[in-house]
């Protein structure tokens, strides 16, 4: 039987191949897909273009622009979130109706981002509307009116925005950690204030100054030919007259803040990290990787530790990076929500004696960070109580309307109405029910530890363990008055 089948297998491929062979491809047709080409060149602005070929049909672009939050001032905090919303409206040569319907005919897309030190804009379109895609985002850098008439719909845009991040606890501790360290430009938030004094007049001000095109920006593309882009860059955006001011270098302060929100609670640990371009910085992100905290599967496991941390604690806890030219940021951030469940599930040590400690060896690159494993024998009692109490009471309200229309002397006699109405009213007593419960347990845990240091300076630790527990529980049922 394998035989047979093998042998029809084999006249089977044999026929197909031979099928093939009368339609042979061109011969200018590639047989199998060129190697990526990458390249980096500067344009004649100072604009640094670099470029990925993958030679594939889809490609996207990338605009860096020196005008992120660092450059804002005291007296121009959010500007450059109103420049962002500002992008695609009415510029000298063409209408947003115009601009809409040629992105949504070539079926571009794009997206703009502020970030601590820049202004992104980003597009993803097809390989052969390049061109275009670099005209119009030199178009939105050069040209953008910013009128008077935009500007409500540019404001009431920005305060939604405010109004969204303000409901995120994290990203609200994220920019209070950035405040906290660094005061001012880096410390200054990515969201506009709540209450702001930006005007048209500053954002139009701001763009002239930090809007610039210069050896601090930068174009990258992917599935782009290099050689293109660096004429589409010389050809489209020249060096801007302004020089741009010197950016001060950062200070890190560091400090301490508690800030009340409507919803969920987060606690974030950093400390002063490391610049970009920099071996520390490098390590730290390798550390911020190790340690996790995301999934990158919507229904997988979490396997990094402080992943596994907050799922078992029923919270997102995670690490971060945040590298910029001459400072960082690093740290722990943990967010959850607060409920009933994760109250009760809580436990409380009455007493906890470590019976046995063994370190093991360390893991350290020297000046960077350091890892001190050890293995831990702990016993520990503990308590927990849990009381709820039902109170209910209550009434029940009857309105029967009754109602009849006869007539005694028959078909024709003069019909009489007659009614009734007798509402009834019943009182529920207020009833009352209790159930309390107390558990004492005895527990040996075994546990592995982790202590992390960074940059020579002690950070957090890891804990890791198997809790064996033997207790007992009193429960005073449920009683009603």
């Amino acid at each position: 039987m394998l035989r047979h089948a093998a042998t029809r297998a084999f006249s089977s491929s044999a026929a197909r191949a031979s099928a093939y062979a009368e339609f042979a491809l061109p011969k200018d047709v590639p047989t199998h897909a060129p190697a990526p080409v990458a390249t980096v060149a500067n344009a004649d602005s100072g604009l640094r273009v670099g470029a990925f070929d993958h030679h594939g049909p889809f490609a996207s672009l990338v605009l860096v622009v020196p005008a992120g939050a660092r450059a804002e001032s005291s007296e121009t905090l959010g500007a450059a979130q109103y420049l962002k919303n500002y992008a695609l409206k009415y510029t000298a040569t063409q209408t947003p109706l115009k601009i809409a319907r040629e992105v949504e005919l070539r079926g571009v897309t794009i997206n703009t981002s502020v970030e601590r030190e820049h202004l992104v804009y980003q597009a993803e379109f097809l390989r052969d509307d390049l061109q275009f895609v670099v005209s119009l985002l030199a178009d939105v850098v050069y040209n953008t009116q910013y009128n008077p008439w935009e500007f409500k719909d540019v404001a009431t845009l920005t305060a939604a925005q405010t109004a969204a991040a303000a409901g995120n606890v994290t990203d609200v501790a994220f920019e209070a950690a950035h405040r906290l360290a660094f005061r001012q430009g880096l410390g200054n938030s990515l969201i506009a204030p709540v209450y702001s004094n930006i005007s048209n007049d500053t954002v139009k001000a701001f763009a002239k100054d930090h809007l610039l095109i210069n050896n601090q920006a930068a174009l990258y593309g992917v599935g782009v030919n290099g050689d293109e882009l660096a004429s589409l860059a010389n050809a489209y955006f020249a060096q801007s007259a302004a020089a741009k001011a010197a950016t001060p270098a950062a200070k890190y302060f560091g400090g301490e803040s508690r800030i009340d929100v409507a919803k969920g609670n987060n606690v974030t640990v950093a400390f002063n990290g490391a610049a970009a371009n920099t071996q520390d910085a490098a390590a730290l992100s390798v550390l911020a990787a190790y340690l996790g905290g995301v999934k990158h599967v919507k229904w997988g496991n979490a396997v990094s530790p402080l992943a596994k941390a907050g799922q078992d604690a029923h919270a997102l806890v995670r690490a971060f990076n945040a590298t910029y030219s001459d400072a960082g940021l690093f740290g722990l951030s943990a967010t959850c929500k607060t409920s009933p469940q994760n109250a009760t599930k809580a436990r409380t040590d009455l007493y906890r004696v470590p019976l046995w400690t063994l370190p093991l060896n360390p893991v350290a690159v020297p000046g960077v960070f350091s890892l001190g494993p050890e293995l831990r024998l702990i016993a520990a009692v503990t308590y927990g109580s849990d009381e709820q109490l039902d109170v209910t009471t209550g009434f029940d309200l009857d309105l029967p309307l009754k109602w009849t229309m006869a007539s005694d002397k028959g078909l024709f006699g003069k019909p009489k109405f007659t009614s009734s109405f007798e509402p009834a009213f019943n009182y529920h007593p207020v009833t009352a029910s209790q159930d309390f419960s107390v558990r004492v347990a005895a527990h040996l845990i075994p546990e592995f530890g982790v202590t992390i240091a960074i940059l020579s300076m002690t950070a957090f630790s890891l804990d890791f363990g198997v809790d064996n527990a033997l207790g007992v529980q009193l429960s005073r049922g449920k009683h009603r008055n």
